[in-house]
């Protein structure tokens, strides 16, 4: 692929936006809204003579990639905020627009007859994350006691 239009236009952007992990992280959830379209057509356009569960395992794996880059800022919500990092909003937005891509990336798919798409696996749940928070406060309150 030409990636001489993706660099230009990071570039231009990268001169526009301040340098922060928010705007990092918005950019790239639009890097998986790239990848996302760029799979779904190539899946579509290529069913017929590909490996269709071999593709979406790459997919998932791919999708899984980002997901882990979100979590890490999930997770250690607390830090993430004292830190000045993101704010919750921030996150939820970034969280939130991850989570509807994976959705909207499935529903296509299902739309088209491809089932095999563990999509709702690699979404993230920030109240999940909030109540690991909890628990880990509790934890180390009672290791204090």
């Amino acid at each position: 692929m030409n990636l001489v239009d993706e660099i230009s236009n990071k570039s231009r952007k990268l001169n526009t936006e301040k340098f922060c992990c928010g705007n990092e992280l918005k950019y790239a959830v639009r890097m998986l809204e790239k990848e996302l379209d760029y799979y779904f057509d190539y899946i579509l356009d290529n069913r017929k003579d590909l490996d269709t569960d071999g593709i979406l395992v790459y997919v998932e794996n791919m999708i899984n990639s980002y997901r882990i880059g979100l979590l890490d800022f999930t997770q250690n919500l607390e830090e993430t905020i004292q830190k000045n990092y993101l704010t919750e909003d921030e996150l939820n937005t970034i969280v939130n627009r991850y989570n509807q891509l994976i959705l909207e990336f499935s529903k296509e798919l299902n739309q088209h007859g491809i089932h095999k798409f563990s999509g709702s696996q690699l979404l993230i749940s920030m109240e999940r994350t909030k109540d690991n928070e909890r628990k880990s406060d509790e934890s180390q309150e009672n290791r204090k006691l």
